[in-house]
């Protein structure tokens, strides 16, 4: 939501343009997702359509991530596990504050409003109610959790176009090829965890 928008400037353009691109990003996300589950469970796409439209993000990546410890070996399963649960517990929760969060534009100030409801001790036998918190954001924030996104989503489709293939009838040289695709994708994600994961980095509220 967008509220208090006036004289906008190239800034706050830019921030509202990333959070565009964070949903569409996030929408591709799900898709991949759909189709990895449709193709583990072998059903029709209507069936996956209807199955997917119930399932809220983190009961979908619980059920994939149980059909694939059935379907894969335990490398390729270790990989898309650890990759699914950073989605869930790491990505997730930013991309929903990115998405739901209110947000102010004024000239030289742009911010973004938490509306959340939690009484908080600030002295010694003191307490006090709070209902909204504001933030300051910027656009290289916003560009850098879409490149995360991104770096995700190439290991996500990589996995899919795996489960595509039909490497009996491939080329020697092409799944050589593929394979350090897939390698690269999933080192690149592996770079992405270890940052989140890391104390410097802070956790967005």
């Amino acid at each position: 939501m967008i509220d208090d928008f006036a004289f906008p400037t190239a800034e706050s353009r830019m921030i509202t343009f990333q959070i565009g691109a964070i949903c569409v990003n996030w929408s591709q996300i799900d898709a991949s997702l759909g189709m990895i589950l449709g193709k583990y469970i072998k059903a029709p796409s209507e069936h996956i359509n209807v199955a997917t439209s119930v399932l809220d993000l983190s009961r979908k990546c619980e059920l994939i991530k149980a059909l694939a410890f059935i379907a894969e070996d335990r490398r390729s399963y270790g990989k898309l596990e650890k990759a699914l649960n950073f989605l869930d517990s790491d990505l997730r929760p930013i991309r929903n504050r990115y998405v739901h969060d209110s947000y102010s534009f004024f000239t030289g100030k742009n911010t973004r409003k938490v509306f959340r409801t939690k009484i908080v001790s600030i002295q010694s036998f003191k307490k006090e109610l709070f209902t909204k918190a504001e933030h300051p954001v910027t656009q290289e924030e916003l560009i850098g959790f879409n490149a995360d996104l991104d770096v995700f989503s190439q290991f996500i489709v990589g996995h899919l176009m795996g489960m595509l293939l039909t490497r009996e009838s491939a080329k020697a040289n092409a799944l050589e090829a593929f394979d350090a695709v897939l390698k690269e994708s999933f080192d690149n994600l592996v770079d992405v965890m270890k940052r989140y994961r890391s104390q410097s980095k802070p956790k967005l509220e």
